[in-house]
């Protein structure tokens, strides 16, 4: 019987996450019964985002193999499970998937599910270990046999964590469970022929996507206007000059405005917006899932071992890599020669 790879941790700021080796029958007793915790359904709905992140985390897994002991996109080795959260799907989900694919899998209910918005989260055994972009490419297109707008648009993350399940005192916890053959990774990767599951342009996403990263571009501040030296840095070298003059080794360019990271196995995951700012859709890119000015994706890829014994709730301006970073700007020749020209333009502008 095929033993699975899990990363459990005891809460989700755990710096040493335990490698686990055990069979998905094995697994599944971890997930039967919940956690009840002392608030009741009512209560637990009016508490603050931190507040229910913190009573709902009775410790968590990775469904996968993870290196270090840490849970970054850098340090997942390979998946065993697809775990999947289903946050916008019916009452009755499981039934609807089971009569769809008749693959060993189980379904619990998260925290915050109730009969009226019902939470669900969904597991799936793979008949191999997966690399991290594989894992993505499999996760997006099984959610999409299913709706992809059913579910949580972070979930396909390799390195997404997942509590252990819990909820309310007086709460509903629901578990149910298939039993049958593993899902094929290869025979989901084969679906995305002729074009090939390494072209990350051509992976399924939700209709919300698209609307998600307007909004969060809009709401992020324009990189050249920023003052001091994070502003200075962005207005000397945009995306595309950061990454020819500092980063050529770690992404090479794709067509229109992509990139594909050097040490995945993916190609054009990198997508650049007004040359202002990146995104990774990379599973084992250090800036997966962020979305970074120069200054960052430059901080990123150079300093983030800096931070490696920072607390996760630091504020960015307080990492060591930050700190390393402005030194680096503050050193650059081109930098410190568009600062020179700002700073005279601003005095003949003061004094007429």
């Amino acid at each position: 019987m095929r033993k699975i790879n899990v990363a459990i941790g005891t809460n989700r700021k755990d710096k040493n996450w335990k490698n686990t080796s055990l069979t998905f029958k094995e697994f599944k007793e971890y997930l039967r019964e919940p956690t009840r915790t002392n608030e009741t359904e009512a209560e637990y709905k009016k508490l603050s985002k931190s507040k229910k992140d913190e009573i709902k985390d009775v410790g968590g897994f990775v469904g996968g193999l993870l290196k270090n002991g840490r849970r970054k996109a850098e340090n997942v080795v390979s998946r065993s499970l697809l775990t999947l959260d289903l946050d916008y799907a019916a009452f009755n989900v499981f039934d609807s998937i089971t009569f769809l694919h008749d693959y060993e899998m189980c379904m619990y209910s998260t925290h915050s599910h109730t009969k009226a918005k019902p939470r669900y989260r969904l597991i799936i055994p793979l008949d191999r270990d997966v690399s991290p972009e594989e894992y993505q490419a499999i996760s997006r297109k099984f959610a999409d046999s299913i709706g992809m707008d059913q579910f949580d648009d972070t979930t396909y993350e390799p390195c997404r964590l997942m509590y252990f399940p819990s909820c309310s005192k007086d709460a509903e916890f629901i578990f149910r469970e298939q039993t049958g053959p593993l899902l094929s990774a290869d025979s989901i990767l084969k679906e995305y022929e002729p074009l090939g599951w390494q072209d990350v342009s051509c992976w399924p996403e939700s209709s919300r996507v698209k609307a998600k990263m307007t909004k969060a571009l809009e709401k992020q501040e324009d990189p050249l206007t920023k003052e001091g030296i994070i502003g200075a840095f962005c207005r000397t070298y945009s995306i595309n000059e950061a990454i020819e003059e500092f980063l050529s080794d770690v992404y090479i360019q794709g067509k229109e405005d992509r990139y594909t990271y050097a040490a995945g196995s993916t190609s054009g995951g990198l997508v650049i917006y007004d040359d202002k700012f990146s995104y990774s859709h990379h599973g084992t890119d250090p800036t997966s899932g962020l979305l970074c000015n120069s200054f960052d994706l430059v901080r990123i890829h150079k300093f983030r071992e800096l931070d490696e014994n920072s607390k996760d709730d630091t504020p960015v301006n307080r990492l060591p890599s930050f700190t390393k970073m402005c030194e680096f700007a503050a050193a650059d020749k081109n930098v410190l020669k568009l600062m020179g020209e700002e700073k005279i333009q601003k005095a003949k502008e003061d004094f007429g």
